[in-house]
């Protein structure tokens, strides 16, 4: 049992050499699979008592600890290494990566063009904005839609798109993000006609304006009565269907 137990390592370290001194699970899963093994044997708790392979953070497993001429080696290739090899290895080092095998391949990627090495930036929502302004006051103009408000929509878009869509609580009928966190608004369901609930410039339009009206606005805007008057259309205690909101 241990003779096999020693030959699996042997053969666990001569697959991490021929790989550069760094491998995935799998190569080693795929040699060892070959060979005799012991009766409820177990690679991965054979991988972490072995004093000379340890697993990096990024999952693979390495020979350790480097000694003199590996660190050599690494110096000679990094000295080897393209200007933005060399400025991706600054920069791990400067995160707390230390120096191996595995960062040096990663530089070499770099090198080769096979990975950037940089991080992703953000999409600028004040960027996104502003390249569609021409597109967004034309939109406003032809559907007669404040562009302000159409501003705001874009940006609850993006931030949507972001953080997921905002689901209305229960009884309620829309829902809208609001400094990043979910506001629900306008009662759920249909006029006992089986018509829209809301109907601007209606009499009923009218009472619900006068009533909200007299509501006090909340300390975070836009409050979920001020949505509500949105959708109804209100301009103070009145519904008027084809003007432009105001509040």
């Amino acid at each position: 049992m241990e003779n096999n137990i020693k030959k699996i390592e042997d053969k666990i370290i001569q697959i991490l050499k021929k790989e550069g001194g760094a491998a995935g699970l799998k190569p080693i899963k795929q040699a060892v699979d070959k060979m005799d093994k012991p009766k409820g044997f177990n690679l991965n708790k054979t991988l972490s008592k072995m004093a000379n392979v340890e697993k990096h953070k990024h999952s693979d497993y390495i020979l350790t600890p480097l000694n003199e001429i590996t660190e050599n080696i690494l110096e000679m290739l990094n000295e080897k290494l393209c200007p933005k090899g060399k400025a991706y290895v600054a920069r791990r080092k400067a995160a707390g990566e230390k120096h191996g095998a595995y960062l040096m391949g990663r530089a070499v990627k770099v090198c080769k063009g096979q990975m950037s090495g940089k991080k992703k930036k953000k999409k600028n929502e004040d960027a996104a904005l502003s390249l569609s302004k021409k597109n967004m006051s034309s939109y406003a103009s032809k559907n007669e839609i404040d562009l302000s408000e159409l501003k705001d929509l874009v940006r609850q878009e993006l931030e949507e798109k972001k953080k997921g869509k905002c689901k209305p609580s229960k009884g309620k009928r829309f829902a809208k993000r609001v400094n990043g966190k979910c506001r629900s608004f306008g009662q759920k369901g249909k006029a006992s006609d089986g018509g829209d609930r809301i109907r601007p410039g209606t009499k009923k339009a009218n009472a619900y304006c006068a009533r909200s009206a007299k509501i006090k606005k909340c300390k975070n805007p836009p409050c979920a009565n001020t949505l509500s008057r949105k959708k109804w259309k209100c301009q103070g205690s009145r519904s008027v269907a084809e003007a432009k909101w105001t509040d």
